[in-house]
């Protein structure tokens, strides 16, 4: 006789390592949004997890992450169309532009104008009867430190040598086939 009593208190060890597998790929794919799940796997097999694509890609999944965003038709604006996403934050997009008039001889007038969209803010305007390129990068340079840019651009290459795994490398980091280590560390 079969006895049903017995499959009550069962639980199922399978969904328990997969809550630990989910959270887990839910913080990679916060902290690395523009990794796919073979990446995301390949990132945690090399800090001991014990896993395979099917189950990570079954997770990734079920976790809706990385999933295409829903369409949106881009438009253009000089046609009445809309441009790609929006500036949300201060410093995120900043437009330019000639502004052209003349005085009341006929002289030409032009000033260069540079907005942030997010804000509005006007952050520079320069003036002068004949403005070029050059007074638009001279501009510019004025308002971007470089400083800023370096910090940034090398946050960027330890985060890539550090902590990318490579397919081309069996998913290990970059660092890790420079100074040949190919075991798989903890962290």
């Amino acid at each position: 006789m079969f006895d049903t009593r017995s499959g009550m208190e069962y639980r199922s060890v399978r969904v328990r390592q997969d809550r630990w597998l989910s959270a887990a790929l839910r913080i990679v794919a916060r902290d690395d949004p523009s990794w796919g799940y073979r990446l995301a796997g390949g990132y945690l097999r090399l800090r001991g997890w014990q896993l395979n694509d099917k189950r990570v890609f079954r997770l990734w999944r079920l976790n809706g992450l990385s999933l295409p965003p829903p369409y949106r038709p881009h438009r253009k604006v000089r046609t009445g169309d809309k441009l790609e996403g929006s500036a949300r934050h201060r410093n995120d997009v900043w437009a330019w532009d000639f502004v052209h008039d003349r005085y009341g001889d006929a002289e030409p007038l032009r000033c260069l104008t540079v907005k942030d969209e997010a804000t509005g803010y006007c952050l520079a305007i320069k003036t002068g009867r004949h403005l070029q390129h050059r007074h638009l990068k001279a501009a510019l340079r004025e308002m971007i430190t470089l400083a800023e840019a370096r910090v940034i651009i090398e946050k960027w290459r330890c985060r890539y040598n550090e902590r990318r795994p490579h397919s081309s490398q069996n998913y290990i980091t970059p660092e890790m086939a420079y100074f040949g280590v190919r075991e798989k560390r903890k962290a």
